[in-house]
């Protein structure tokens, strides 16, 4: 064969080669963008649904400080389902982190507005003091940090993830 012929296979062959290596670099970081926006949007969707049922908490501490400085409330009727725009919000958070998952943050979020939404109730019943309003605010404590460890594991498996792939980028 050649030496031209040779140069031309060559360059050809060579050219195929780094074609090839930038399209999968292109892939690899295609994937890391991804995993990354992914991160990016659960941890929004996260951060808004602790926010909104912090505004929440609040809201229920400053319903029962009220319910403690009347002497003789009267109860809210426990069948009114009517609640304030901070629950609103929370049930609103919740759908956006729906969408985002994982399972484990989908429950530990679900198990919060339950417990959450159980001790309004309780404060809505005229229960000031009472053994159950106190066991349902421990409840509702419990289950925010439920929640926060839940949103914490799964936003630091997705940062493995992309710790993982991108010392390929490189080579």
């Amino acid at each position: 064969m050649d030496q031209g012929l040779a140069a031309v296979i060559g360059t050809a062959v060579g050219a195929a080669a780094t074609f090839l290596g930038a399209r999968g670099q292109d892939r690899r970081r295609a994937r890391i963008e991804h995993v990354q926006w992914r991160r990016d949007n659960r941890r929004a969707a996260y951060a808004e649904f602790a926010t909104a049922a912090y505004e929440y908490h609040q809201a229920m501490i400053l319903r029962r400080i009220a319910l403690e400085k009347d002497p003789d409330p009267d109860p809210i009727d426990p069948n009114d389902e009517s609640y304030g725009p901070e629950l609103l919000r929370v049930f609103s958070a919740q759908t956006v982190l729906n969408l985002e998952g994982p399972e484990s943050v989908m429950r530990a979020a679900s198990e919060l507005v339950a417990t959450s939404t159980a001790y309004e109730t309780s404060i809505r019943m005229g229960r000031k003091g009472d053994k159950d309003t106190e066991d349902k605010l421990a409840a509702m404590e419990r289950a925010v940090s439920t929640f926060y460890v839940a949103a914490r594991q799964a936003l630091d498996s997705k940062r493995q993830a992309i710790v993982r792939r991108q010392p390929s980028d490189f080579q």
